[in-house]
């Protein structure tokens, strides 16, 4: 049986998609991610052409993306409001072009690995698979843009004595290491195929970095909890999806008062609870409207956080300046003033990475017509700076609002702004009761290793949860549940500068450079060998 298998590319493509697959939500088999690697570079030994390594790679993106973006014909369907059958074929499209980095990495690393002579020392060929050819995925996996940034690494997040070092290097560490890994077993398990001398310290590299990774955890974990003040949170999660909110906007069948009702009913019981809360956060658009505007409804809700003497995070939104009639995706922090000072006190923080195709046209400015011609797309003016919320009693609240959350370059300009906690309000309710709100948490999970601050995630049908410095996970609401979320959260007295925050993306750059020299040194190589 594995004889047929490992010489099967086809059957490898297949066995190196299903495993990061069910390494990622709802299955969570986190230790298959290390089979990727493994099965992928089997499969590579098993091509003979250029060609074959592109539509070998091809062929294993397309199954790595149908099996983990399924939920995007639900989104197609429901929102797009196109049958299932165009929606299904649409969504083949966006297989297509959604994990484009391993058909060309495939490609580009069957034309660099033909250049490395068959009788070339031992370690050549023994830094090419520990090093070189993983280095080469994590470069081409950081590169190249995607819809949703995920990286092979983000499957490791139930594992926090192995993701620490993230502090440090950003999740590309922890690809490369999987890969490494993965590359020099196979290199030894199909040594008869690929022909190259292997040398007797090659394991000690991937060894070397799970080991250091997995000492650096263990010493980081052993650290006390910040120092700082605490904050007792109620995350609301009113269980109110998207379509139901598009009704109220339109003021249809009283949905906006019901929606408020459920909003404002689950607050004042969690208010009722010990210890009270002191920060009520409420997630993305929760309020169908404009938080700062004198209508009457905006009004009740701030006059509410008068009376209840709690200050409340909302998504909302805000009117543009720019442009009269499109609005922001905006948090607001509404704060109750003290009694010497009666009223509210108001701050607002847009959003800046906004989503293609859900909150913007691609060149919908260029060419107008787009938006005519794809009514279901919103157009919300873009954020341009990263606002913090710095409460009445001096903490920092750095602000990402849904998709910001999984991009790092983001949220390191927003803990550069000496925050203590941040947090991320969110709505999943476009993607109906599948895995991608599991998927969507899972990916923002690391940013609060990376900067050593507390993540707060809320929103509108789950999954809501609280992740403390250490990337610990606290309590999960279920999707699409309503849910009051009671937690404390101990926060830094002193917002943390950690290396990743401070020189970014110096560990891709490292391998770039490595790189580099490496196909420098081979070509110089291999010159030497022509008479």
């Amino acid at each position: 049986m594995w004889q047929k298998l490992s010489t099967n590319p086809w059957a490898l493509s297949i066995l190196a998609a299903l495993a990061l697959i069910f390494a990622y939500a709802p299955f969570d088999l986190c230790f298959l991610c290390f089979l990727l690697p493994f099965f992928f570079t089997g499969m590579f030994f098993q091509l003979k052409t250029e060609r074959q390594a592109l539509w070998f790679g091809f062929f294993h993106s397309l199954v790595l993306m149908w099996g983990g973006f399924y939920w995007v014909v639900y989104v197609i369907h429901v929102f797009g409001e196109l049958g299932w059958i165009p929606s299904a074929l649409l969504y083949v499209g966006f297989c297509g072009i959604g994990a484009l980095n391993i058909p060309l990495f495939s490609w580009l690393t069957f034309r660099l690995y033909r250049r490395i002579p068959a009788k070339a020392p031992t370690w050549v060929a023994g830094l090419w698979f520990a090093v070189f050819f993983p280095a080469w995925f994590t470069i081409l996996e950081f590169l190249i843009p995607k819809l949703f940034p995920w990286y092979l690494g983000h499957a490791l997040y139930r594992y926090p004595v192995l993701i620490q070092i993230v502090e440090w290097t950003g999740v590309s560490f922890l690809t490369f290491s999987l890969f490494s890994a993965g590359s020099t077993a196979a290199a030894y398990v199909w040594r008869s195929q690929h022909g190259y001398a292997l040398p007797r310290w090659l394991p000690a590299i991937p060894i070397g970095l799970w080991t250091f990774a997995l000492i650096f955890g263990a010493v980081r974990l052993q650290a006390p909890l910040p120092d700082g003040p605490t904050l007792n949170l109620a995350l609301v999660q009113a269980n109110i999806g998207s379509l139901d909110r598009v009704k109220a906007k339109m003021g249809i069948g009283g949905r906006l008062r019901f929606v408020m009702d459920k909003y404002i009913s689950l607050t004042e019981k969690a208010l009722k609870q010990t210890p009270k809360p002191n920060l009520i956060l409420w997630p993305e658009t929760a309020m169908p409207f404009q938080m700062e505007s004198p209508i009457r409804y905006a009004q009740e809700i701030r006059q509410k956080v008068v009376e209840w003497g709690v200050p409340l995070v909302v998504g909302a939104y805000a009117q543009s300046p720019f442009h009269f009639d499109r609005d922001y995706n905006a948090a607001f922090l509404v704060e109750p003033r003290p009694v010497t000072q009666p009223g509210y006190r108001l701050s607002i923080a847009p959003k800046n990475v906004l989503l293609a195709f859900g909150e913007y046209m691609p060149l919908g400015d260029t060419f107008p017509a787009l938006y005519r011609w794809f009514p279901q797309v919103s157009n919300f003016e873009l954020g341009r700076e990263q606002t913090v919320f710095q409460t009445l009693d001096g903490i920092r609240l750095g602000v990402t609002i849904c998709y910001e959350a999984i991009i790092p370059s983001f949220v390191r300009k927003v803990a550069n702004r000496k925050i203590q906690a941040l947090l991320n309000l969110t709505n999943d309710s476009w993607f109906g009761p599948t895995s991608e709100p599991y998927q969507h948490g899972q990916l923002s999970i690391f940013r609060a290793i990376e900067t050593r601050t507390p993540l707060i995630r809320v929103t509108n049908t789950g999954t809501s949860f609280v992740v403390d410095t250490n990337g610990h996970i606290g309590k999960m609401t279920p999707v699409y549940d309503e849910a009051v979320l009671l937690e404390t959260v101990h926060l830094p007295s002193t917002p943390p500068e950690t290396i990743y925050v401070k020189l970014g993306e110096w560990w891709n750059l490292l391998l770039m450079a490595g790189w580099i020299g490496f196909m420098i040194s081979l070509r110089k190589y291999n010159a030497s060998l022509r008479p």
